[in-house]
């Protein structure tokens, strides 16, 4: 098959998170999806009262540093012990191994692109923090 290089919006693959009802995942690219080699690229949106990793759960990446980039909204972010207010436009390095959380208690969707420096979410690593 051909390979793809521009992705729009509706090829995005939906990646719930069952136990994060108010959280949508939108992969764009993995390995699973083009075969990326280095890195993943994801869209997700935090309606009203979504919190992440798993609700009142924190969560850190062993093997992957993470980059998010405000598209839409704000919410808060949480690096190690201190909390930001972020919005559009705002990018957020979390560092390999860094406990973060996010949430949203506004009206208005907090929406992000995310980018890990793994070839997937299961390379990368997932350790949640109680």
């Amino acid at each position: 098959s051909e390979k793809k290089y521009v992705f729009k919006f509706e090829d995005y693959v939906d990646k719930p998170i069952p136990a994060m009802g108010k959280f949508t995942r939108k992969m764009i690219l993995d390995s699973e999806t083009v075969g990326a080699k280095e890195l993943t690229f994801l869209y997700g949106r935090y309606d009203k009262g979504a919190i992440g990793a798993d609700y009142e759960k924190k969560c850190s990446h062993p093997n992957s540093e993470e980059i998010l980039y405000i598209t839409g909204g704000k919410g808060y972010v949480g690096i190690d012990d201190k909390e930001y207010l972020v919005e559009k436009g705002d990018t957020i390095w979390v560092p390999k191994k860094a406990i973060h959380w996010l949430y949203n208690p506004f009206d208005d969707p907090f929406e992000m692109l995310c980018v890990y420096s793994k070839a997937s979410l299961k390379e990368a690593g997932l350790v949640i923090h109680e």
